[in-house]
């Protein structure tokens, strides 16, 4: 997505008329977090008027919409890159948890055939 002509002045629109989060406008726009966050609270908007991203044919309401959905679909992304490195690090192959379950069942055996009975009081 290209950045928008006036990134200050559409980051202002957005804020005033978007549920947009700080970071998606500055995603957007292509701006720091922090810039974002100074012209909601007017620190840096004092001499800037928004300029509206949809009038002005760089932005459309449904991507306005989508970029809601991009956060999801980003954050997603990264939660499944970080359970398939977790699971590298910390999981077991299937081989390896079949291994283990044999190995076990093996040893529980070896353990019953050395118990000694207790004799039963009739």
């Amino acid at each position: 997505m290209a950045q928008p002509l006036m990134p200050h002045a559409t980051a202002s629109w957005l804020v005033d008329n978007t549920a947009l989060s700080f970071q998606q406008i500055a995603e957007f726009c292509g701006l720091h977090i922090l810039e974002v966050q100074a012209i909601a609270d007017d620190m840096a908007a004092t001499k800037l008027t928004g300029r509206d991203p949809v009038r002005a044919g760089e932005l459309t309401m449904a991507e306005i919409i989508n970029l809601n959905r991009v956060r999801k679909a980003r954050a997603k992304s990264e939660d499944k890159t970080r359970a398939a490195a977790n699971r590298v690090v910390h999981g077991r192959s299937k081989a390896e948890k079949q291994a283990a379950r044999t190995e076990q069942e093996r040893a529980d055996r070896r353990l019953d055939a050395q118990k000694r009975e207790t004799p039963t009081e009739d």
